[in-house]
C-alpha cells in the first residue's frame, strides 16, 4: 500500500514540476502584449521557470520581411507612444499607460519595447531588436 502512495506522489510531482498543459510562449504573447505575431519567425528559447511565482521567457527570430511587418503593426498599435524614446522617458511621460489595460510600446535605441500590467501581481514586457529581428518576451509575477 505504501509503495502505491509513494508511485503516486511522485507521478504527480513529476506532472507539476513538468511543462505539461502550459500554453506556449507564442500563444501568451499574442494573448499578452494584444498583437498578433507575423507569420514566419523561429522559436529560439520557450522556458517557463517556477510554480507559484513564475517567469516565461520566450525568444523569437524574424525573418527580414516579418520583422518589417511586425514593426508596422506595433506603430499602429492604439497605445503606441511615438513622445517616449528610453527607459527615462517613459517614467516621466508614460506614467498613465502603467496601469493601461493595453500596455504601451515605445521606441528604444534599436527597436521597440513593450510594457503592461496583466494583473497586480503579474507584468509581461518585450524587447524587440530591429537590427537583429529578435524578438524577447517575458512574463513573471512578482
Amino acid at each position: 500500500m505504501k509503495i502505491i502512495a509513494v508511485v503516486f506522489a511522485l507521478a504527480f510531482l513529476v506532472i507539476a514540476c513538468s511543462d505539461y498543459g502550459r500554453m506556449p510562449g507564442t500563444e501568451r504573447i499574442e494573448k499578452n502584449c494584444l498583437i498578433k505575431l507575423p507569420s514566419q519567425y523561429q522559436v529560439i528559447k520557450d522556458e517557463y521557470e517556477g510554480l507559484q511565482d513564475y517567469t516565461v521567457r520566450c525568444d523569437l527570430k524574424f525573418s527580414p520581411n516579418s520583422a518589417r511587418e511586425f514593426a508596422k503593426a506595433i506603430q499602429s498599435f492604439p497605445n503606441y507612444n511615438l513622445a517616449v524614446f528610453d527607459s527615462v522617458k517613459w517614467c516621466e511621460n508614460c506614467s498613465p499607460y502603467q496601469k493601461s489595460p493595453q500596455g504601451v510600446w515605445y521606441r528604444t535605441a534599436r527597436g521597440f519595447r513593450y510594457f503592461r500590467v496583466i494583473d497586480f501581481d503579474k507584468n509581461c514586457r518585450v524587447d524587440f531588436d530591429t537590427v537583429r529581428n529578435l524578438f524577447s518576451y517575458t512574463e513573471e509575477t512578482f
